[in-house]
C-alpha cells in the first residue's frame, strides 16, 4: 500500500520541462518525510519512472 501511495505523491509532485518529467530535490526530501520512506526510496522509484531530479540540495540523487 505504501508504494501506491509513495509513487502517487510524487507523480502528483512531477511538473514536466521540455517533455520531460521532473522533480525538485527538495519536493522529493518533502515526500520521503511525509511518508516516513527514505530518501534513497524516493529516488529508486523515480529512476524506476524515468524522473529526473533537479537542483540536488544534498547529492543524495
Amino acid at each position: 500500500m505504501k508504494a501506491n501511495l509513495l509513487k502517487s505523491e510524487v507523480l502528483k509532485a512531477v511538473v514536466s520541462r521540455n517533455g520531460k518529467p521532473i522533480l525538485s530535490c527538495k519536493k522529493a526530501l518533502q515526500i520521503a518525510e511525509k511518508l516516513k520512506v527514505t530518501p534513497k526510496r524516493v529516488g529508486a522509484l523515480c529512476d524506476k519512472e524515468n524522473i529526473k531530479i533537479r537542483q540536488c540540495q544534498l547529492g543524495c540523487f
